[in-house]
């Protein structure tokens, strides 16, 4: 035990209290960011493994909608379901068919009640992740304050905030790998067997979340090993045998976590074989990049990323609290530290080097974890010393650490999902070298704005995703606007397109306007400023994340855009913390190229620029 002990210090109550608090919070951001980029392809995924489980449907084409497993997405799919029976129920309607359940999920699909509904497994996981790092701490390394500052830290990590406030497959990774190294942890602690199964449990789970969040199972191994190696140094050959004897369970994980991966993804269960082949397809697959400092993504792509989307003093709580981790609690500091090498070290080894900090997230439960001990150690060794001065530096060390990483998520609230810190200027900053504001925000503003402004039948050139387009368009006809016959994803269109097949799509839009999306359009190898003339569209919509080198391979697409900036200028601009997201271009306002093809009386905006 630390000398902090536990008397006097919050104990379950502080615990409840802070989880209501954290959980207010993640609510009021998940209530107020827009619809993101991906959410829908894993909502819609959830809900259609649902479908096809209340329907006893196994076929691998139904299953094959996404390359991520589905553990997380059917909390998503559950919540979302569980949000148009409660609409339909209480509107006085019945429970009827598929179809009409169908029916009834594309109406209510466009409201900003059901994105707040399908986020609310995210904010669950993101309390269940904190509880587990308060656990840590006070469990685990023997001080209930070195858990709270821990929770404390990693609540105010803005990525990791930002990303429990949205249904991103990421925070599923977090929360589950969280509880299998609690679980395995503590059953180090009591010998208990069935904490060594659950955590050979949630290590099938993390892997049925995203596949190498399984990593986690190898964290657990090599520590085994670590600690066999440990035992032997300390008490002779034979301690690790016997050692080992007294914990069989330990090893429990080898058998059971990749039976607990099968059951939970029936795509496998006619061929296992594709498991292999799905992995082999995420470690190869090249990815555009999300850190544009260089051509090739070198292994330093993860370890920069994590540098500029911390808070400094987060990073300094991190580097001291190893340190004196390593001093004080080693063998515990070795399990931390393995964890934060296999999360980087997995995902680094593959080439699709993306995303920014996403794939490392597992990794901030371990340095939170260490940070608030090293917290924790500063605080006794300033109470237990007897010179004034050191004691007011650490106090006023730990304030002024505490103000900054405070003052860091006031000012991005609630985007902290593209917080960046002052190494790179912040998120304005960061702009020229990192992709910001990727994920669609803006995206709603300048969709609106067109709807707003478009005359009737107009075809507007959207370079953004379709579900974002679709959900916040009020006059979009989608029958009319797919051109490769997928709203949600093009990742696995065939999968998809076989589970769209049941859904409704005028309801999710039976308007006048017409959308065309460039970057899904598989059928245009090579574009042009004629083509967008010949289509006689009024407006086009670019997100930033499309104007970033390397989206648009050999299509002709970045010459495109590059001539409508030279050629318009945009009458609206849509900025996120001094980022600009989006942009709406009138092609009636310059040379008139489509004007010749729209009616001379259509509205117009003019120049300004909001």
């Amino acid at each position: 035990m630390s000398g902090t002990g536990r008397g006097g210090f919050p104990g379950g109550r502080g615990l409840a209290l802070f989880l209501i608090c954290a959980g207010y919070v993640l609510a009021v951001m998940a209530a107020h960011v827009e619809l993101l980029y991906d959410e829908l392809t894993y909502v819609v995924g959830g809900a259609t493994a649902l479908r096809n489980f209340a329907t006893l449907t196994f076929d691998p084409q139904f299953w094959s909608f996404e390359f991520h497993p589905p553990f997380m997405m059917y909390f998503y799919g559950g919540a979302f379901a569980t949000y148009v029976l409660a609409n339909v129920l209480a509107g006085g309607g019945a429970v009827g068919s598929m179809a009409d359940l169908a029916v009834s999920a594309a109406q209510l699909l466009k409201s900003d009640a059901a994105v707040f509904a399908f986020r609310l497994p995210s904010i669950a996981a993101a309390l269940v992740t904190l509880f587990v790092t308060w656990r840590f701490g006070e469990r685990v390394l023997g001080s209930r304050r070195a858990g709270l500052c821990a929770a404390l830290l990693l609540v105010l990590l803005p990525p990791f905030a930002g990303m429990g406030a949205v249904a991103y497959l990421e925070i599923g990774m977090v929360a589950t790998q969280a509880v299998a190294a609690y679980l395995f942890m503590t059953a180090l602690i009591d010998g208990s067997w069935r904490r060594y199964f659950l955590s050979a449990v949630f290590v099938g789970f993390s892997a049925g979340t995203k596949l190498f969040s399984g990593s986690i199972g190898f964290v657990i191994a090599f520590y085994m090993a670590f600690l066999a190696w440990w035992y032997v140094r300390d008490n002779g050959r034979n301690a690790a045998l016997l050692w080992l004897r007294g914990h069989p369970l330990a090893l429990a994980w080898f058998p059971i976590s990749p039976l607990v991966l099968y059951a939970v993804w029936p795509w496998l269960w006619t061929d296992p074989t594709l498991f292999l082949k799905n992995l082999a397809v995420q470690f190869t697959i090249v990815g555009h990049g999300f850190y544009l400092g260089t051509a090739e993504l070198g292994p330093d792509y993860y370890f920069v990323y994590l540098a500029v989307c911390a808070p400094i003093a987060f990073l300094a709580a991190a580097g001291w609290g190893a340190l004196a981790t390593h001093r004080e609690r080693p063998r515990e500091f070795w399990f931390f530290a393995l964890w934060i090498l296999f999360t980087f070290g997995i995902i680094t080894l593959s080439k699709g080097k993306h995303g920014g900090y996403r794939h490392i997230m597992p990794a901030f439960v371990p340095l939170a974890v260490m940070g608030g001990y090293g917290v924790d150690r500063l605080l006794t060794w300033a109470r237990d010393t007897a010179r004034p001065v050191a004691q007011a530096l650490s106090v006023f060390a730990v304030t002024v650490g505490a103000a900054w990483i405070v003052y860091a998520n006031v000012s991005v609230f609630p985007h902290q999902k593209d917080y960046f810190n002052e190494f790179v200027g912040g998120p304005a900053g960061a702009m020229e070298d990192f992709i910001v504001a990727d994920s669609g925000v803006g995206q709603r503003e300048a969709i609106e704005y067109v709807d707003s402004v478009a005359p009737e039948g107009a075809t507007v050139w959207v370079w953004g995703t379709k579900p974002n387009a679709f959900m916040y368009s009020r006059r979009v006809n989608v029958r009319r606007s797919l051109a490769d016959g997928v709203v949600f994803t093009a990742r696995n269109k065939e999968g998809m397109a076989q589970n769209e097949s049941i859904y409704p799509l005028e309801g999710f839009g039976n308007g006048d306007l017409t959308f065309r999306f460039p970057y899904f359009d598989e059928t245009s190898q090579e574009m042009d400023f004629s083509l967008l003339a010949e289509s006689g569209a009024t407006h086009v919509v670019v997100h930033r994340l499309f104007t970033y080198p390397g989206m648009f391979p050999g299509r002709g697409q970045s010459e495109l855009l590059r001539e409508i900036e030279a050629r318009y200028k945009p009458v609206r601009t849509f900025s996120v913390l001094g980022v600009p997201t989006a942009w709406v271009y009138d092609l009636r306002t310059a040379d008139g190229v489509a004007a010749k093809r729209m009616s001379a009386g259509a509205d117009g905006e003019g120049d300004d620029n909001g």
